[in-house]
């Protein structure tokens, strides 16, 4: 079990390492993708509700602590995220190639929507509609892009877990 853990904190780390020290770098005006959004739903994708769960809070307290934003905001998303994928992937045919792309886009925008209903029931005023463009537009394309890379890391992840 410590095994497993580990080899899953890796994956997360490294993961996480790329999207905070090499993804800025390819930004797009600022915003670039969600790697830890796309294993929390790849991982709960493969591994059902409960486990999807536990690794949407689990990433999203990672991305809390390292980031210094509102504590919370990350993890809240992840963890509705990780539930609702994990319930909808035990109705589906797992192997159909466009899930990946069907997921990562609904994803992201519903992780959009749960992080700005958040920030403007704190009170900030902005421009839904221009955030939308310059924010949600460009990480859309760039975890659409990712997609099917890091849903197929987690695949083989899952399956080398499984059989340990």
């Amino acid at each position: 079990m410590n095994r497993v853990f580990i080899f899953w904190f890796v994956i997360a780390a490294l993961l996480f390492v790329v999207q905070t020290a090499l993804m800025p770098f390819l930004a797009w005006d600022g915003i670039t993708a969600d790697l830890l959004l796309l294993m929390t739903l790849s991982y709960s994708f493969f591994r059902g509700a409960q486990m999807g769960t536990l690794m949407g809070f689990f990433l999203g307290a990672m991305q809390d602590l390292a980031t210094g934003t509102f504590f919370g905001i990350n993890i809240f998303p992840k963890m509705v995220l990780g539930y609702l994928c994990g319930s909808f992937a035990n109705n589906l045919f797992r192997e159909r190639g466009f899930l990946p792309i069907l997921t990562t886009a609904a994803g992201t925008a519903a992780e959009y929507f749960i992080q700005l209903v958040i920030v403007l029931l704190l009170g900030y005023k902005f421009n839904v509609f221009i955030n939308i463009e310059r924010t949600l537009l460009p990480m859309m394309c760039w975890n659409l892009l990712l997609a099917y890379p890091v849903f197929g890391l987690i695949h083989w992840a899952v399956k080398k877990t499984r059989d340990t």
